[in-house]
């Protein structure tokens, strides 16, 4: 009995993976979606990301909260690296002994304000549009 509940557990399984495979649209469709470039890879230099956690375009910018590095990395929209907020930063020209810990998020205003989700630190931190310290919220 046990040999037959194991097959027939698989059996239902795999049943129910076809079932989701050509029920979605795409996969119906025979159409495999693609993303239209990627950059980056696993590492702690500049353009490499440890857990990457959140992503803002704006302004022809893309904004990526690094939590494994304790940073916000700035790029051009096709991917070139212009500059990083964190781990640590100038705060009233004095470096914040805390610095960034664990982004979880990033946002940017209509000024070019850029809000970092300091998740470890439990605060928001408000940066300039050239990455310079303004406010803690």
């Amino acid at each position: 009995m046990q040999v037959f509940t194991k097959r027939f557990a698989a059996l239902t399984f795999f049943t129910l993976l076809i079932l989701v495979l050509a029920t979605t649209p795409a996969l119906a469709a025979g159409t495999i979606p693609l993303y239209s470039f990627q950059w980056g890879s696993y590492g702690t230099g500049s353009g490499s990301f440890q857990s990457p956690a959140a992503v803002e375009a704006y302004g022809g910018k893309v904004y990526v909260a690094d939590a494994g590095n304790n940073r916000v990395q700035v790029f051009d929209q096709s991917g070139a690296f212009l500059f990083s907020i964190g781990p640590g930063f100038l705060k009233s020209g004095v470096d914040d002994p805390t610095g960034i810990q664990s982004p979880g998020g990033v946002a940017v205003d209509s000024a070019g304000n850029i809000y970092v989700a300091d998740t470890g630190h439990n605060r928001i931190l408000k940066f300039d549009s050239t990455g310079a310290f303004l406010a803690e919220i």
